[in-house]
This record gives C-alpha cells, sequence and structure tokens, in this order.
C-alpha cells in the first residue's frame, strides 16, 4: 500500500488544512517490522479506518527489554 510510503499524502489530505508531511504510517510499520510485528488495515470509505498492530510473543516488546 502507498500509504506506508514515505511523504505519501492521499489526494484528501493534500487539499486539506491540516499539516502533515506523511512520516507517520512509514515511521510506524519500520518500527513494527523492526520488532518482527504486523500492522494491518481494514477501511470503509466515508467510515474511516483501524489499524491494528501485534507482536510475537517472543518479541523484544513484550519481554520489556527495549
Amino acid at each position: 500500500l502507498r500509504i506506508y510510503e514515505r511523504f505519501y499524502r492521499t489526494d484528501e489530505a493534500k487539499k486539506s488544512v491540516s499539516v502533515g508531511i506523511g512520516l507517520g504510517l512509514a515511521i510506524t510499520r519500520d518500527l513494527v517490522s523492526a520488532l518482527a510485528g504486523t500492522i494491518e488495515l481494514s477501511s470503509q470509505i466515508g467510515r474511516g479506518s483501524t489499524f491494528e498492530v501485534s507482536f510475537p510473543a517472543s518479541s523484544p516488546i513484550s519481554e520489556g527489554s527495549w
């Protein structure tokens, strides 16, 4: 998905008054990946999006060692 690319903004986001440079999801994806996790997206037009982040039980984040 393009939304995980650095500096990517949807056409709607480009029209918005709010300021953002499109790094949030790219950073999130990289951090989740570094910790052996997964990120999943479900979206409904006009209703919004939900992101689910999961980490394996043996990941550094689940063991509190980071």
